[in-house]
C-alpha cells in the first residue's frame, strides 16, 4: 500500500502540469498588434485601417488576456486559452470574449505563422469578419 501513495502522488502531478487547462502560454502573442483591416460578413466586406476614422489594437499580455482597443478605449477583453474545442478538431488558442453575450470567440489557424509579424482571427462562425493585426 505504501508503494502506491508515491505513485499516485507522481501521477496526479503529471497529470495535472500537462493539463492544457492550466496552459498560460501566450508566448508568440504577448505583445502589442495594430489593426489592419477586417474582411468577411456575408457580403465578403473589407475594411481597411486606411478608410476609416478610427484606429483599433489588440494587447496581448503573458497572462493569457487579450485586449481590444479602438481609438485607445478597451472595447473587448479576452480569455485566451489553448485547446481543442470539439468545433474546431485541432489545438489552438481561442480567445473567448468576457462577460459579452453576443461577441462570438475567434482562433488563430492550425497553419498560422506567427514568425512572420502577422495575427490572423478567425471567427468561430462561417459568415462572420475575420481580423488581420500587423504586430507593432
Amino acid at each position: 500500500m505504501r508503494l502506491y501513495i508515491p505513485f499516485l502522488i507522481l501521477v496526479s502531478v503529471l497529470a495535472i502540469t500537462s493539463c492544457d487547462l492550466f496552459n498560460k502560454e501566450t508566448g508568440p502573442l504577448t505583445g502589442s498588434w495594430t489593426w489592419q483591416r477586417t474582411t468577411g460578413g456575408f457580403i465578403g466586406e473589407t475594411i481597411d485601417a486606411d478608410s476609416v476614422e478610427y484606429t483599433q489594437k489588440l494587447v496581448i499580455n503573458d497572462e493569457s488576456e487579450a485586449f481590444l482597443y479602438r481609438n485607445d478605449e478597451l472595447t473587448v477583453a479576452y480569455d485566451i486559452r489553448f485547446e481543442k474545442p470539439e468545433w474546431l478538431g485541432h489545438k489552438t488558442w481561442i480567445f473567448y470574449p468576457r462577460g459579452e453575450a453576443a461577441i462570438i470567440p475567434f482562433f488563430i489557424p492550425e497553419n498560422a505563422d506567427l514568425g512572420n509579424g502577422e495575427l490572423i482571427l478567425f471567427p468561430s462562425c462561417d459568415d462572420c469578419y475575420t481580423l488581420y493585426f500587423r504586430r507593432k
